[in-house]
């Protein structure tokens, strides 16, 4: 039982001693180095401290005619200035040999990196040679031709691939059967066909041209798609045809090229026809709007305020109570940022959810709770 609490293992050294030591003096080095810069700062801290009380000190004795007094206290003031000068100094050029350790330590890992790739890249080497590849190589052959060599014995016990009477009975049943499917087709009408679907088409496309068929905010930038609303139309359609064909035009790469390349096939044909058109002395002329009747720019409080970061940053509307839609615009930048956005949204819609369901209540029981 003496065991089971006792020190059996006095003999074995301790874990720390057995652990190979990790800090080398390089480290201890730059440890020193940053903790000097720490006590200069301190100390510049101090001496910082004590110029505005000589600055008092000096005023006092002015006050009480004490002159002397009053100069050394002056010089008393100039000297810790001139000694809050010198720790500056110092601190640059310790600042400057921890930098210059620091980048020393990055080559030398560095360096010690590429002899690692470098070694492991000749034990691959020596692991793979041209010889053990070129075996490989003559056993995948030997192992194909092998194959190949059963499939022709099994094929000779057979009947054999090319034999005239079964390719001539495969022709026969080949011609029985194209002959019954011509049979079958019907004969083409004499009459020319009915343009009903043209015009209906082309009705279509005339209450298309009428109809607002695409919502999208606007912003300070420009034109703002982070949510926007469309028709299930022909119109939208061809639009969006359009649209995904314009990897051609703009670099997607781009932070912003899916706006970019938007409102270029929403107002291109557009613009076009308008700068076509023959120069008048007609003051509306020029009142023609560039957007297409099918596209309605509206106010961010309908759709994509801001939250208060990105509001702030490109001078737009920030979301207020009773704005529909919230944009998010960055977040896959900024992600720790935006949780804490998303978070906020969140308890903003489920206490407008807890507020309706309890209005709801409350009219179903006559406005009593």
């Amino acid at each position: 039982m003496g065991n089971w609490f006792g020190s059996k293992h006095k003999d074995k050294q301790p874990l720390v001693e057995r652990k190979q030591d990790r800090i080398t003096d390089a480290d201890r080095a730059m440890l020193d180095l940053k903790a000097q810069k720490d006590q200069l700062v301190i100390h510049r801290r101090k001496l910082e401290a004590l110029i505005p009380k000589d600055i008092a000190a000096a005023k006092l004795f002015i006050e009480q005619k004490k002159k002397q007094l009053a100069l050394l206290a002056l010089r008393k003031k100039k000297q810790h200035e001139q000694m809050v000068e010198q720790c500056y100094n110092h601190l640059h050029q310790v600042e400057e040999m921890i930098a210059q350790c620091e980048n020393a330590q990055m080559q030398q890992n560095f360096v010690q990196a590429l002899a690692a790739g470098n070694s492991a890249l000749k034990q691959f080497q020596k692991e793979v040679t041209i010889d053990s590849v070129q075996q490989l190589k003559d056993d995948m052959d030997e192992a194909a031709a092998h194959v190949q060599e059963i499939d022709q014995l099994l094929c000779a016990a057979g009947i054999p691939q090319d034999d005239e009477a079964v390719l001539a009975e495969l022709a026969r049943i080949e011609e029985e059967e194209a002959l019954e499917i011509s049979a079958q087709v019907p004969s083409a009408p004499v009459t020319a066909l009915p343009t009903v679907a043209a015009a209906e088409t082309e009705k279509e496309e005339e209450r298309e041209k009428e109809q607002v068929q695409i919502l999208v905010a606007d912003d300070s930038t420009g034109l703002n798609n982070g949510v926007f609303l469309m028709r299930a139309s022909g119109w939208t359609d061809r639009f969006l045809a359009k649209w995904w064909d314009s990897y051609s035009i703009f670099d997607h790469t781009h932070n912003c090229s899916d706006q970019a390349s938007m409102e270029y096939i929403l107002i291109h044909d557009r613009s076009l026809a308008m700068a076509a058109l023959p120069r008048t002395n007609d003051p509306n002329r020029d009142e023609i709007p560039v957007w297409p009747p099918q596209v309605r720019l509206v106010p961010q409080k309908h759709m994509n305020s801001f939250h208060y970061a990105t509001a702030q940053a490109v001078i737009s509307r920030e979301w207020e109570e009773g704005d529909f839609i919230m944009h998010f615009p960055g977040c896959h930048y900024y992600r720790e940022q935006c949780q804490e956005l998303y978070r906020k949204a969140e308890s903003i819609f489920f206490e407008k959810v807890k507020r309706l369901i309890e209005g709801t209540h409350a009219h179903a029981h006559g406005g009593e709770l």
